[in-house]
């Protein structure tokens, strides 16, 4: 077992209900997902996302071979999450720009034309 497995594993080992953990799921569109611990068994943590079962060792979902897996939760994937979220958020404004306001349209091409020209 190498050093990045044990620590993973120890990690998984050291989980306890109501701790907050990624769940990779390894898609390009949504690559992480947070869940928190439901509870645990000997051998498997249970989240409270559609009550989906990982293994304690290797922290992959249970039924399947590499991915969904669990992870901690770090400042990065918190990132990532979030910039998934404000691309979607903003192509549905972008999309339907008919529900936006004149004023909300000027206020979003300003904001855009600030980085464009701090950068």
């Amino acid at each position: 077992m190498s050093q990045i497995e044990k620590t993973g594993n120890e990690w998984l080992e050291s989980l306890a209900p109501g701790d907050e953990v990624a769940i990779f799921e390894g898609g390009w569109r949504e690559p992480y997902r947070l869940a928190k611990v439901a509870r645990l068994t000997s051998t498997q943590v249970i989240v409270d996302d559609r009550g989906r079962r990982f293994r304690k060792v290797g922290g992959v979902e249970v039924a399947k071979s590499y991915t969904p897996r669990l992870g901690p939760v770090t400042d990065e994937i918190r990132a990532k999450i979030k910039a998934v979220h404000n691309r979607s958020r903003f192509k549905l404004l972008t999309y339907r720009e008919e529900k936006l306001t004149d004023e909300q349209i000027a206020a979003m091409l300003s904001a855009y034309d600030q980085t464009l020209e701090a950068s």
